[in-house]
């Protein structure tokens, strides 16, 4: 049992203006209770197992400033406290590893705003960093509460600078009457690395800045024969001190742009007589850094918008009905006109003649097949043993019945009396198989 303020050993403590938290360390197996707090207050029991991240390159390139940050997570959730934010202190340090030196950089990470920082009190520790010599380093992260500490270590390489800046003096002699004068001439001389000669569309500056914080663009040229090496003289200087460094800029194969920049060279240009020539040989160019600042663009209504899309469909729809109208317009073109035959109009009244009796005679010649008029007819041979009656005789015979004026005539071959002819016929073929 601990009460009051006893906490067992390895325990810390932190109270908040709302809250009140107490750490135990690999706490004793068992049941625990906390006794003696009022009863409007509740408590609650965690047993987390908290992990420093850091958001770091292994590779990044000398010169060129670089954010550090660092946040606790609970397993994969990030913890945001800010009620802890102005207790916790979380430092780096960055120590070469490569040859015995002390930290080359060592200062706290801030969680405020500044140094980097995206977002004050988010839970994320940021600073930005810039290492200017290349080789191997060690990135130590401490992150320090009231309750608990919490280490990272990262090692990283940085890699030479994409472009170098250096000052050359160059001594040229002169014959002056008797004596030998000596001049000297001071060129700015710059070198690509071979990573950014790699680079495709590849935009190399050099840039000076005078007391006045006015920033001017310097001409240069390429060597004669080195590929990777450039020059500007520096008597395009007016007399007064300056910092120069280069830029460069360009793509590389995975398509993302790549900058660098060299080393800050301080130089102060002081004009004699005995120089070569004038500052008025090379033209500088005065650098415009001050940019009007963008008007935030108004978010545009999305029923604007559709407007606009069903304005655009109805032109469209109607530019291609005006054309296939147009089209089909100049498709014109004459039938000419139908008349009928004689023979066609003589077949057609006959027809009609026809069709308005209301007796038909079957003996009409028009209504005979030709061809069957135009076979030769024999005369039927009557058998013994048939008592069937001739075509001839069955005409006679058959009695006609007449009904509102129609005349109907059974078929040629047709029984006389219906169904009582119909049964008459096996009667017949009775007689005739026992004859």
């Amino acid at each position: 049992d601990y009460v009051g303020e006893e906490l067992p050993r390895g325990a810390k403590s932190f109270k908040g203006s709302k809250f009140e938290v107490v750490t135990v360390h690999d706490p004793v197996a068992g049941m625990w209770q906390l006794e003696g707090l009022p009863s409007s207050e509740g408590f609650a029991t965690v047993l987390t197992n908290l992990k420093l991240a850091i958001g770091w390159d292994s590779n990044i390139l000398a010169g060129k400033k670089y954010l550090i940050e660092a946040q606790l997570f609970d397993n994969k959730r990030p913890i945001v406290l800010p009620e802890m934010t102005g207790v916790s202190r979380f430092a780096f340090q960055i120590t070469p590893t490569d040859k015995v030196s002390e930290p080359v950089i060592q200062r706290d990470l801030k969680d405020d705003g500044t140094d980097g920082d995206l977002e004050a009190n988010d839970g994320v520790f940021s600073s930005e960093v810039e290492l200017p010599d290349p080789g191997e380093y060690r990135l130590q992260v401490v992150a320090k509460t009231p309750t608990f500490d919490r280490t990272r270590e990262v090692r990283f390489r940085v890699k030479p600078r994409l472009v170098e800046l250096a000052l050359v003096t160059v001594e040229n002699k002169r014959q002056a009457a008797a004596r030998d004068e000596v001049s000297t001439s001071d060129f700015f001389r710059i070198k690509l690395s071979p990573p950014a000669a790699a680079l495709r569309k590849v935009v190399l500056k050099l840039y000076a800045e005078d007391s006045a914080h006015r920033k001017y663009e310097l001409p240069h040229k390429q060597r004669e024969g080195q590929s990777l090496e450039f020059e500007a003289p520096a008597k395009v200087l007016r007399a007064g001190e300056y910092r120069l460094w280069a830029a460069v800029s360009g793509i590389d194969k995975k398509r993302n742009v790549v900058e660098g920049t060299s080393q800050i060279l301080q130089y102060k240009r002081i004009i004699r007589d005995i120089d070569e020539g004038t500052e008025n040989d090379i033209v500088m160019v005065l650098v415009d850094e001050e940019k009007k600042p963008k008007e935030p663009e108004k978010p545009v209504s999305p029923i604007l918008w559709a407007f606009l899309v069903t304005l655009s469909n109805f032109g469209v729809g109607g530019f291609f009905f005006l054309r296939i109208k147009k089209t089909q317009t100049k498709m014109s073109f004459t039938v000419p006109k139908y008349e009928p035959s004689e023979e066609l109009i003589e077949a057609l009244a006959t027809l009609e003649e026809l069709s308005q009796q209301t007796e038909i005679d079957f003996d009409d010649p028009r209504l005979k097949d030709e061809s069957i008029l135009a076979a030769p007819t024999s005369t039927p041979t009557p058998s013994a043993k048939s008592s069937a009656p001739s075509p001839s005789e069955r005409d006679e015979e058959t009695p006609s019945s007449e009904e509102d004026g129609d005349v109907i005539a059974p078929p040629e071959g047709g029984p006389e009396g219906g169904e009582d002819a119909e049964e008459d016929e096996p009667e017949e073929d009775e007689e005739d198989k026992e004859e």
